[in-house]
């Protein structure tokens, strides 16, 4: 009984205690939406929740809510495929060149909250937040055939054998 009640108050704190039930599953569900062939997931969205806004949410100029306010979102990631590719290109397809994750505020669905971009061309990832970037470099291939995101350095520095000098390193 104890578990029931903290249910119910958990979906009374995110305002889908009068809701009907198949829009609560929808709501506290994860989902994908796909392209029109059904290869390519564009967008996924996670449960309901309560967050804190880092930034401001804004459309056109406008504040819609103020940074560090407390709101009723869902995760939200958007995957963008082959952007710049040119049409005529001949070789792999339906690879992800950037994804956008960010909170998609119940009140404004419209608009991103937080957004995070991350892209991939020609080998580098480029991690942009907000007017701030970082950018590494990626391993030549993946152990899974797409772009990976690869944490350490680009190679391995190289150890001296036993018994031998270690080379001189350029400094770059």
């Amino acid at each position: 009984m104890n578990q029931r009640r903290q249910q119910a108050s958990g979906i009374a704190d995110l305002g889908l205690a009068n809701r009907p039930s198949t829009e609560r599953a929808e709501l506290l569900s994860t989902r994908s939406v796909y392209d029109q062939s059904g290869t390519r997931e564009l967008e996924k969205f996670g449960p309901l929740g309560r967050i804190d806004l880092v930034q401001d949410l804004t459309s056109g100029g406008t504040t819609l809510v103020a940074a560090h306010t407390s709101v009723l979102a869902r995760g939200w990631t958007s995957k963008r495929y082959e952007e710049g590719r040119p049409q005529d290109a001949v070789g792999t397809s339906n690879q992800i060149t950037s994804t956008k994750e960010a909170a998609q505020v119940r009140e404004h669905p419209a608009v991103m909250a937080d957004a995070q971009t991350t892209m991939v061309a020609k080998g580098h990832l480029l991690v942009l937040v907000g007017h701030r970037h970082r950018h590494r470099r990626l391993p030549r291939t993946s152990p899974v055939g797409g772009p990976a995101v690869h944490q350490g350095p680009a190679r391995p520095r190289p150890r001296p054998l036993p018994g031998r000098p270690a080379r001189p390193t350029r400094a770059r």
